[in-house]
C-alpha cells in the first residue's frame, strides 16, 4: 500500500525496494515432482492409446498433462479439459483457470488465442477469441466469437459429431482441488501465498527504512570560517584530516539505533518459518 504523502515516483521506488521471496513456484514444482514420481494409472482404449504419448498432436504426453493439472490446482484451484477431434485423431486441450470465462448447465465460454496475419505475411498477430460450448435443443454446438472494429461478432458455428451422430453432452471436464466439479475452491497453495505477500510487504518496509537510515549523516557544529575568512572544506573518509578553527566546534555522525527495523526482520523470519 502507498504510504501517506507519497507521490507516484516515490511510491514506485518504494515498492521496487522490496524483495519478493520466490516461494510459490518452486513449491509447486517440488510438490508436482513428488506426486508424479508415480506414473498416473490410465485406462484407455487401444484405438486412442496414442494419447499416452501425444494428447494434443504436439507431442504432449498424458503424464505432462497430469503435471500441468496439478500445478493449476496448486496455483489457481481449477482447470478444465476439452475433448476435440481434428478429423484425423482425438485431442485433449487443457484450459487454465483464467480461460474458463463463464459457465452454466447449458453453456461454457472459454478464452483462447489464435494467430492472424498483420501488415504482411511475416507479421503474425496473436489475438483472443471466445469459444462457446453449448447444447442447442440437446445437440452439442460450438460458436467462435472474434472481436472486429464494431465489436464482437460470430465468426463460426460448428456442430461436432461422433461417427456421424450428434453429441448430446458437452465434452468438457473441470476439476478443482477436491473433485471433478465447477465448484470454486481455493488454490492448494493459497495460504502460503498469503504469507508470501505479507513477507514482501515487510521486506518493502524494511528496505525503505534502510534506504533512509542505513548510512550515518554528519552534523558539524561551530564556525567553519578560516583565518582569512574563507569557508573551510571538510572531507569524510579514511586518509582525510580536518581542522575546525572554532575551538568550540565539533562534528558528529548521526546514525540509526533502536529496535524498529529489527522487529521487522524478526517478523520476516517468522513468515519464512510459517511458509516452511
Amino acid at each position: 500500500p502507498r504510504l501517506d504523502g507519497q507521490g507516484d515516483d516515490a511510491y514506485k521506488a518504494y515498492i521496487a525496494r522490496g524483495l519478493f521471496l520466490p516461494v510459490i513456484n518452486p513449491t509447486a514444482t517440488a510438490f508436482t515432482g513428488a506426486i508424479m514420481r508415480n506414473e498416473p494409472v490410465t485406462e484407455i482404449p487401444t484405438n486412442i492409446d496414442y494419447l499416452l504419448t501425444d494428447t494434443n498432436n504436439s507431442k504432449r504426453p498424458l503424464s505432462l498433462v497430469a503435471s500441468m493439472v496439478l500445478r493449476e490446482l496448486m496455483t489457481s484451484g481449477r482447470c478444465g479439459g476439452l475433448v476435440e477431434h481434428d478429423g484425423t485423431r482425438t485431442k485433449v486441450l487443457l484450459y487454465p483457470f483464467e480461460s474458463i470465462i463463464n459457465w452454466t448447465d447449458e453453456f461454457i465460454v472459454l478464452s483462447q488465442e489464435y494467430n492472424t496475419e498483420g501488415d504482411d505475411e511475416y507479421d503474425i498477430v496473436t489475438k483472443t477469441e471466445y469459444l462457446k460450448l453449448m447444447l442447442v435443443d440437446g445437440v452439442y454446438t460450438q460458436e467462435i466469437w472474434r472481436e472486429e472494429s464494431k465489436g464482437w461478432k460470430l465468426y463460426d458455428t460448428i456442430t461436432p459429431t461422433n461417427r456421424g451422430e450428434a453429441i448430446d453432452y458437452i465434452p468438457f471436464a473441470v476439476c478443482n482441488t477436491k473433485e471433478l466439479s465447477y465448484e470454486l475452491t481455493n488454490p492448494a497453495l493459497l495460504e502460503i501465498a498469503d504469507v508470501n505477500l505479507d513477507h514482501y510487504r515487510l521486506s518493502t518496509d524494511l528496505r525503505h527504512g534502510l534506504h533512509y537510515t542505513a548510512l550515518p549523516t554528519m552534523f558539524v557544529f561551530g564556525d567553519l570560517t578560516g583565518d582569512n575568512g574563507e569557508q573551510v572544506t571538510l572531507k569524510v573518509g579514511a586518509g582525510s584530516a580536518n581542522h575546525i578553527p572554532d575551538v568550540t566546534g565539533r562534528a558528529e555522525l548521526l546514525e540509526f539505533t533502536g529496535a524498529g527495523l529489527g522487529a521487522i526482520e524478526n517478523a520476516m523470519a517468522s513468515d519464512v518459518t510459517a511458509m516452511a
